[in-house]
């Protein structure tokens, strides 16, 4: 079986996590290849106006040599990859290899590595019924203390902003969510445009890479624009987290914070392909025609159902606990007991049209 990571030199910020990532593989009968996409080795692309520059195709046709040379069965992403990570898996679905995207959370010390187009959160086998069975109570009281950690903010956070009165919306799209022939964009701008003829309070965050913080700034901004007022803030973690807890919902078509504003109680309307979507805490965005019903929904329901509250519940505990991989407390490395879980992954990961093999202790 043969493994190519693709990594950018950004992805120092998060010391070791791919690095360790080789380890665990080197150690098995995995035969692993790396590429670096920087301006000096592979073409990095840039966005341009939402689209993916010229770059692009430069990158593309790289790539294609470089996967026909090395004729990998899957590939891993680092998500700092950005316009590069969306021609690469555009690229590697075309050739039938398998992709895994390595990311971090919203949740301290916890990354995903999971297979592109199978998104991680498990719908309970019986369906929404058992998301009506309340956790148990030593189940929610692990929950209740990792949602603590995770969405606590810090003593000194900005004070809302002023809505008029009005109730206020955040609109993020995530530039780097798979996507790949536009259309969750065109419901989220649709849905914007519906917002606007409404008068409703919009806040608009264009996010071009999931991980930001103050100590990996991404050096955007966010816009925010009410009626014909608009000014720019650093797009921070403590700044997007300040308009999380000052808005009254959320749109988006796939950032992970919007689990932070359902946390809160808040309604969330989610495009099909977030890992989120479609397990009966949202308002679903899957065709353009659904906006209108979608806003007023929100608009009518401000606050989350018991039974929302439930199954955002059982998606939480299942999602932070199954499905993300932790971290050590150096925020370094994969801690031991990922090991096995990403062998897992690389398996599910792998295009039967390879003739994958089962790996030994793999999930079947």
């Amino acid at each position: 079986m043969r493994v190519t990571i693709l990594h950018t030199p950004a992805d120092a910020t998060v010391p070791g996590l791919l690095w360790h990532l080789q380890e665990i593989l080197d150690g098995s009968a995995i035969e692993v290849s790396t590429l670096v996409c920087s301006e000096s080795g592979l073409p990095l692309p840039r966005y341009v106006g939402g689209k993916i520059s010229p770059h692009g195709e430069e990158l593309r046709r790289e790539l294609k040599n470089r996967f026909e040379e090395l004729s990998p069965d899957a590939i891993v992403l680092s998500d700092r990859l950005n316009g590069s990570k969306l021609v690469a898996r555009r690229l590697a679905s075309q050739m039938k290899i398998g992709v895994l995207v390595l990311k971090e959370s919203v949740f301290p010390w916890r990354v995903f590595f999971a297979p592109e187009g199978r998104p991680p959160g498990r719908v309970p086998e019986g369906g929404y019924e058992e998301a009506e069975t309340p956790l148990e109570e030593y189940q929610k009281f692990r929950l209740a203390r990792a949602l603590d950690e995770a969405f606590s903010l810090p003593d000194k956070i900005p004070a809302p902003l002023n809505k008029r009165g009005r109730k206020l919306g955040l609109v993020i799209i995530d530039h780097s969510a798979h996507d790949s022939d536009g259309e969750a964009l065109r419901r989220i701008w649709t849905l914007v445009e519906e917002a606007k003829k409404r008068e409703a309070g919009i806040i608009l965050c264009e996010r071009w890479r999931d991980v930001c913080s103050d100590l990996a700034d991404c050096g955007r901004f966010i816009v925010l624009a009410e009626g014909d007022i608009a000014r720019r803030i650093p797009c921070r973690e403590n700044q997007l987290r300040r308009l999380v807890r000052c808005c009254d919902w959320c749109a988006t078509n796939g950032s992970l914070h919007a689990l932070e504003v359902l946390f809160l109680g808040k309604p969330v309307i989610a495009t099909d392909g977030c890992v989120y979507a479609g397990r009966g805490f949202t308002a679903d965005l899957r065709r353009i025609g659904d906006c209108n019903d979608a806003l007023q929904r929100v608009l009518d329901e401000p606050h989350l159902s018991e039974l929302q509250k439930e199954r955002l519940q059982k998606f939480l505990y299942g999602f932070l606990f199954s499905d993300l991989l932790r971290v050590d407390e150096s925020k370094s490395r994969f801690c031991e007991q990922s090991e096995q879980r990403v062998l897992d992954a690389l398996f599910r990961a792998l295009p039967l049209e390879r003739g994958a093999r089962v790996l030994p202790g793999a999930a079947r």
